[in-house]
Order: C-alpha cells, then structure tokens, then sequence
C-alpha cells in the first residue's frame, strides 16, 4: 500500500494507541517494518515498486494498481 505521508502519520498515531500486547499490531508493524518504505513518483506520476517487494509477490511483468480515497 502506499500512503501519502500525512496520511501515513495519523494512521500511526492510531496504532500507537493499539495495547502493545496486541498480537495483530505485532504481525502488522513485523510486515511494515520489514517492507515499508519511502516512494516518491516519477516525472509521469508512477510509483516505482521496490524490487524486494516485486520479488516477495512474484511480480515480473505489467501490475494494476487500485486506490482507495487516501491510498493506493
């Protein structure tokens, strides 16, 4: 998923209010800690896909991109 930062930052203001006993929040920050990470677009407005998460899904060709109201 990408988020713009502002975005971003309120849904970690969120979590942080989540039990640090929580086993979902545990798995969650795992999987974001691990993967996440800054994007920027190119000059025609893409979103590179970091090559560790192409290859963790199997990613070598042409992918659709769906979006939500505050992410993609």
């Amino acid at each position: 998923m990408v988020y713009p930062l502002p975005v971003w930052y309120d849904f970690q203001a969120r979590l942080a209010k989540v039990p640090s006993t929580s086993v979902a929040k545990a798995k969650l920050l795992e999987r974001v800690n691990y993967f996440g990470q800054p994007a920027t677009f190119d000059v025609q407005g893409r979103v590179l896909i970091p090559s560790i998460l192409r290859e963790v899904a199997g990613i070598a060709d042409d992918v659709v991109v769906l979006g939500s109201t505050d992410h993609l």
